[in-house]
């Protein structure tokens, strides 16, 4: 087989088509989303609870003002999450998209789909898929439907990688170009 992968896919494409792909790419998303813990309601949850001088959502709403991450690790953390640590707690803001800024002493983490007042807009926010290498019998074994859907995955996958690029030359652009205001 031709070590290039050309995949056209139409009307007469079957699981054993996407079962080669698969193959042929050797890889597989592993989709985070299924936990049964939903940790952006849980955030949500804890800010709730939070006083102010510890955690706080911004004055517009649009995100959230950690003030003291000490005392958010100690007292808050444990209750909403099974890691209490404040470096776990700031990677999973990361793998779910967050933004953070730093405003003076204080760490600013903002998502367009967190939103102070707009609790339905959460399960809009997904975890980033993670990629793992697949062995020629766990692709072997696969139905047609698991083989659809891991292709769906991996096309997913690949939209995620494709925006995280444009974000990234759009960011280094930002760098090269810098705006200097009068």
């Amino acid at each position: 087989m031709d070590s290039t992968l050309r995949f056209q896919p139409d009307a007469t494409t079957d699981a054993d088509d996407i079962a080669e792909i698969i193959r042929a790419a050797g890889i597989m998303v592993e989709d985070d989303n299924d936990s049964s813990d939903n940790d952006e309601e849980s955030i949500y949850a804890m800010l709730d609870v939070c006083p102010p001088p510890v955690a706080a959502w911004t004055k517009d709403g649009t995100a959230f003002v950690i003030l003291d991450p000490k005392e958010l690790e100690a007292t808050y953390l444990p209750q909403f999450f099974k890691s209490a640590k404040f470096t776990s707690f700031y990677r999973q803001l990361n793998s779910y998209r967050f933004n953070k800024t730093r405003v003076g002493t204080a760490l600013e983490f903002s998502h367009p789909d967190f939103v102070h007042g707009q609790p339905e807009r959460i399960n809009l926010i997904n975890r980033r898929c993670r990629v793992r290498k697949l062995n020629a019998r766990s692709i072997e074994s696969m139905t047609s439907s698991q083989a659809r859907s891991t292709l769906a995955d991996v096309v997913s996958f690949i939209r995620v990688l494709h925006a995280d690029l444009q974000e990234t030359k759009a960011f280094v652009e930002t760098i090269k170009n810098p705006v200097h205001k009068p």
